[in-house]
């Protein structure tokens, strides 16, 4: 069975959408290394469209260790409004609830989501630089 892990950026005073604009300093050598070995279990790497978005317009081009394991995962996308993805991806239609728990209770590798999330008013949230 597999695993559903979610890995997110959250500062320590509370920011938790834009990582590109603050977390990319610390993303050393030592961390690098942390997050490539975290990636060790994992078989899909799943997105939203905004993050997918994103990534696929940068990500194919980068190279060294961990970038590499990034664009080698097969990808899922979540999203009610593209119609077609590549970078290795596969779009996810319909109830995404269910298609994950559908894979979850197939043997292999576990599901990294990854991203951030939009801060929406009275959530307790904060966007970046307010």
């Amino acid at each position: 069975m597999r695993r559903l892990i979610v890995s997110s950026f959250v500062s320590l005073d509370g920011v938790i959408e834009g990582p590109m604009g603050w977390a990319s300093p610390f993303f050393d050598e030592q961390n690098q290394a942390h997050a490539l070995q975290a990636l060790s279990g994992v078989e899909f790497f799943l997105v939203g469209r905004v993050t997918y978005e994103m990534f696929s317009a940068r990500w194919p081009d980068l190279k060294g260790p961990y970038m590499d394991r990034i664009n080698g995962l097969k990808k899922l996308v979540a999203s009610k409004t593209l119609k077609s993805v590549g970078w290795n991806a596969t779009l996810l239609e319909g109830d995404v609830a269910q298609a994950l728990a559908a894979l979850k209770r197939q043997p292999g590798g576990d599901i990294l989501k990854y991203g951030g999330v939009a801060a929406r008013p009275n959530t307790g949230f904060r966007r970046a630089g307010r």
